[in-house]
């Protein structure tokens, strides 16, 4: 008589249970937008548009609130994010540094991505 095993989950669960982020998943902080240009707010700071690109898988943000409260964070692929934020690089790459002990160069970057010349970001 054969058992059968029962079968393995097809995605791993952290320690938490939570299944991992499904692509274009959104977590994080929701940044209005004001409604002459999609890349300002409201009150006219601009909206950030960067990859952050990771060399081994990426690593949850959802534990940290830091990162969280900086950014919306798409998950783009298992190695990156794309992210929204009113954060400057270094900022960001600060953050990421002190919440996954990640040296940048090395174990992630962060891109900006391109915007299409039709979108007047300085207007």
């Amino acid at each position: 008589m054969f058992f059968k095993k029962k079968a393995k989950e097809l995605e791993e669960r952290d320690i938490w249970g939570r299944l991992p982020l499904q692509i274009y998943e959104k977590v994080g902080l929701t940044i209005p937008r004001s409604a002459k240009n999609l890349r300002r707010t409201p009150e006219g700071r601009v909206i950030h548009d960067y990859f952050v690109l990771f060399e081994q898988a990426k690593p949850d943000v959802r534990g940290h609130r830091d990162l969280l409260q900086s950014a919306l964070w798409i998950s783009y692929s298992s190695k990156s994010y794309r992210i929204d934020t009113l954060e400057s690089k270094e900022e960001l790459s600060r953050l990421l540094t002190a919440s996954f002990n990640l040296q940048e160069g090395t174990d992630f970057m962060i891109s900006d991505t391109a915007l299409d010349p039709r979108f007047s970001l300085f207007t």
